[in-house]
């Protein structure tokens, strides 16, 4: 099973509501791109830093990139 992001929702949770949430979901997204803004509750991530290689010292040998 997989593990539940941020939101603490699993994902097989999610795929049973997909029907009833699907309309809502889409009006959201909708307002998001005609007013160009991101509700700050939706602005949120997890990163963290991969080793790519060469100097440990130096941050540009690290890629961001982001976690659930």
């Amino acid at each position: 099973t997989a593990s539940a992001g941020q939101d603490t929702l699993k994902p097989n949770i999610i795929k049973g509501i997909a029907n009833q949430i699907s309309h809502p979901f889409a009006y959201i997204l909708n307002l998001v791109f005609q007013n160009s803004s991101v509700p700050n509750e939706l602005k949120f991530a997890n990163v963290t830093t991969i080793f790519k290689a060469g100097n440990p010292a130096e941050l540009q040998k690290y890629r961001p990139t982001t976690t659930h």
